[in-house]
């Protein structure tokens, strides 16, 4: 995602998408893969969040520990206002 299409409120704690030309349907399973993804990184939980990134084809399980750390902050970051 491109971070600049997203506001938070640190008041409401709400993140709010504000580029609805990137608004799309999705099928239930990517959504439900994606937030499992959100949820690793907002409980930091490594394990689930490679596991699942994998998974969904975000990683192919073959990236250099560089990649996975580059991977894992800056998931952290998306999990940090839940």
């Amino acid at each position: 995602p491109n971070w600049g299409n997203f506001l938070y409120d640190v008041r409401t704690r709400t993140t709010y998408l504000i580029d609805f030309g990137a608004a799309r349907d999705y099928d239930e399973e990517f959504v439900r893969g994606y937030l499992n993804i959100v949820k690793a990184n907002a409980d930091q939980d490594e394990k689930a969040l490679f596991d699942e990134s994998i998974r969904m084809g975000f990683l192919t399980g073959e990236e250099n520990s560089m990649m996975l750390e580059a991977h894992k902050m800056s998931g952290y970051c998306l999990g940090e206002p839940f």
